[in-house]
This record gives C-alpha cells, sequence and structure tokens, in this order.
C-alpha cells in the first residue's frame, strides 16, 4: 500500500514518550523523550530570524514558477493574480507557466526574469541556489543563448549567492521515444558546453502527462553512461501513479544516476523502504526535495500542513537527505524562509532542527565542491551566533549533536 498520511485529526505535533506523530516512527528530532508526559519544544524560530539568520540551500526551484506574480503584472496587460493555494488547483499551476512564457519571449526578458528571480531568492540570504529551467529558442536565438543568458545573470548575485543550473526535461513535451531521445541530447550537449554552470538534470512537468515509463526513461536509460557525470533529480510521485514510481526507482537500481526524488508525495512503501535500507544501490544517500506549499496543493485531500508526508522522511536522517525547498515561489506566493517557517511550526522544529535540513541539502546538492560549500555554510552559521541581525537576539534552542559540532569546527577553523 501507499504511504498516506492517516486520515484522523490532529493538531501540532508534540512527541510523547518516543512516540513519532502516531505513526509508530519515532521522531528522534535530538531530544531526549522522557518515559512519562510530554516533551515541551521551544517555540519554532521567528520567519524574521529564519530570513535574517540562517544561511541556506535551494535545490528544487523552477524559474518560470519563481517569476512573482508582481512581475508578471508590471509586464503583462491583463494579468491577473493566481491563488492555486486556496484553491488547491494543480491544473492553474501548470496555466501560470504559460502566462510566464507569455512574458519571457526574448533574451531580454528572460535577463529581466532571472536578475527579478535571482535577487529575490539572494534577500533570502540563500548562499547556494540549483535553478531549474528548461531552455528554449526564444526570439530567434539558440538553446546556448538562452543558458548564457540565464549564467550572465547568475554571476551578478554572485558575491552573495552561488548559482548551478539544472537542465530540465519537460515530460509534458513529450509525446514519443523519439521526442524524448532529441531532449536527451540537447540536454547533454549544453551540459558539455557549460561545464562549469550545469551540474544537473531535472525531470518535471505536468504528472498527469503520463510518458514517463514509455519514452521519458527509455531515453535516459539509453544514455546511461552519459550521466554518470550528470545527475538527475527526478519529479516522483507527485501526484499518485505507483508503476510510475516504480519504474523510477527501478531505473534507479539499474544503474541510472538519478540522486534526488522531488515532491514523493505518494511514493509506494515498497519504494521507500528500498531507499531506506539501499540508498541509490551506490551507497549513497537519496535526497528527497520537499516543497511544503506545492505539496499541499498536490495533496489537496490533507486539511493543512500538520499532515505532510515530512515526518515519514525526518527520523530516517541517516539513510536519506532531507531538503526544504520552494518549486515555484512566485506561483506559491512563499519563500524559502517562509517555506523552511510554514514546517518548522507544523512539527515543533527547533533552531537545530532548521540547521539540520540545510546540512541534509548540502549533501543532497549537485554542487561540484560540496565540502567547500559545507565550509562556507559553517562560517555562516558561526558568524550568526556570534553576531545575529540587528533587532534579533540568538536562538536559544540548544543545537543537537551534529549540529552543536558542525558550529563547533565553523568556530575553530576561524579562531
Amino acid at each position: 500500500p501507499n504511504l498516506r498520511m492517516s486520515p484522523q485529526p490532529r493538531g501540532r505535533r508534540r512527541l510523547r514518550g518516543g512516540l513519532g506523530l502516531g505513526l509508530g516512527l519515532g521522531l528522534g528530532l535530538g531530544l531526549l523523550a522522557s518515559a512519562m508526559g510530554e516533551v515541551v519544544r521551544p517555540a519554532a524560530p521567528s520567519l524574521a530570524s529564519i530570513r535574517a539568520n540562517l544561511p541556506k540551500i535551494e535545490l528544487h526551484a523552477h524559474l518560470s514558477g519563481s517569476v512573482s506574480q508582481e512581475f508578471l503584472a508590471e509586464r503583462e496587460e491583463g494579468f491577473k493574480p493566481v491563488d492555486v493555494v486556496g484553491e488547491r488547483s494543480l491544473a492553474r499551476c501548470f496555466e501560470y507557466f504559460t502566462a510566464v512564457g507569455h512574458v519571457i519571449t526574448n533574451l531580454d526578458g528572460l535577463r529581466a526574469a532571472a536578475d527579478h528571480v535571482f535577487e529575490a531568492v539572494a534577500a533570502e540570504r540563500c548562499m547556494y541556489m540549483e535553478m531549474r529551467t528548461t531552455p528554449k529558442r526564444l526570439g530567434g536565438a539558440s538553446l546556448e543563448d538562452y543558458v548564457r543568458t540565464v549564467e550572465e545573470a547568475a554571476a551578478v548575485v554572485g558575491d552573495a549567492m552561488e548559482v548551478k543550473l539544472l537542465l530540465s526535461l519537460d515530460r509534458g513535451k513529450v509525446d514519443s521515444l523519439a521526442a524524448a531521445e532529441s531532449r536527451v541530447e540537447e540536454i547533454l550537449a549544453l551540459a558539455a558546453a557549460f561545464p562549469d554552470f550545469v551540474v544537473g538534470v531535472d525531470i518535471c512537468g505536468d504528472p498527469r502527462t503520463k510518458s514517463v515509463v514509455p519514452h521519458v526513461l527509455p531515453a535516459l536509460c539509453g544514455r546511461k553512461a552519459a550521466f554518470e557525470g550528470l545527475p538527475i533529480t527526478f519529479h516522483t510521485a507527485e501526484i499518485q501513479d505507483d508503476p510510475e514510481s516504480l519504474a523510477i526507482i527501478d531505473a534507479m537500481y539499474a544503474g541510472l544516476n538519478i540522486r534526488r526524488l522531488g515532491h514523493a508525495c505518494y511514493l509506494p512503501e515498497e519504494c521507500r523502504r528500498r531507499l531506506l535500507e539501499t540508498g541509490d544501490g551506490r551507497g549513497r544517500k537519496v535526497g528527497i526535495e520537499l516543497c511544503p506549499t506545492s505539496n499541499l496543493v498536490a495533496m489537496n485531500e490533507i486539511p493543512d500542513l500538520t499532515h505532510h508526508h515530512f515526518p515519514l522522511w525526518w527520523p530516517h536522517g541517516g539513510e536519506v537527505s532531507i531538503t526544504v525547498n520552494t518549486d515555484d515561489a512566485g506561483l506559491f506566493n512563499c519563500s524559502l524562509s517562509s517555506e523552511l517557517r510554514d514546517i518548522a511550526e507544523a512539527f515543533d522544529l527547533t533552531w537545530g532542527d532548521l540547521v539540520e535540513l540545510e546540512e541534509h541539502a548540502i549533501d543532497a546538492s549537485f554542487h561540484p565542491e560540496p565540502e567547500r560549500l559545507r565550509a562556507a555554510f559553517r562560517r555562516q552559521l558561526a558568524a550568526q551566533a556570534a553576531a545575529p541581525a540587528p533587532g534579533l537576539t540568538p536562538e536559544p534552542a540548544p543545537l543537537p549533536p551534529k549540529a552543536a559540532a558542525t558550529v563547533a569546527a565553523a568556530q575553530d577553523a576561524s579562531a
């Protein structure tokens, strides 16, 4: 059976006697739970403190969906704000991407959109971002021109935030094996042309389009060797489709270099168990990209974020890398800081837990030098502890052992 959140109502999570969320999973959130009574955790960190004091990693963000509604309204006459969160409409999400396409019609529009998105993400104190986008031939320009334009925009914010690129293959635009193979060849050629900027591949698009099993996976597996140096993140189980989910996991264990799964809202228990027991089959942890607000829209049968599937993964940080991301910050009217705050409030996470999540994101990243990224993260974290942003007090929650070691190592390194 699929792992779904059980239907009984739940309020804010409190851990009792080490039993995790009534799921029998045992959360182990860095607490020493007493055998009796209720474990009262500190209040979740504030949005202001998360935004100002926590260095962040963004691994799942689409360029088109990250363009704000204000940006679109300024550039498209008649654009009306879209609310897909209140209405919980997955179909309207893809209408939004169409509206973005009406604005980004040439390289100038692409550059303006990329500048806008990168500046907004950097303002959230995001230190590393893997932006994903589907290169297009805009106004007669080449695919190389598209990638180069995004790269130039990324360079502008380089002092504040390092940006790398994931090249997207849109399953919704694939209607045959030949089309999938052609797209794969384009992606491989672009990755070879921009080796310092492109770090991976994203398989995305409308999950209602049934092209993954007959077309996309065979095309990827046909060039399996070429992806050894170009890891894949795969949108998986965003809606319920057990045969597709199983096919993706089987392809990973057959040697396709899938390193992360996006959303995993309806992942079958068989798949989850395999990931926890054997990782990617090569001794590496698989990254799980959670996008709280986006997942809430896709999982329209759950009443609120406290029923999110986060607790199915969080107790197993030693087996998988759990990350929190935005997906489409413009569409969902969210930010990386607000997504972290919302998941912290839903599951009573502390400052130390949020630090752990960012460590997980570093583990899961496709960064070419992850230890350099980790060292920079720890330096920033140590600096925050010594001098929090003006008007904000240092977060008082004691850090879990791993996070405490993180700060101590950073302080030793900077001494």
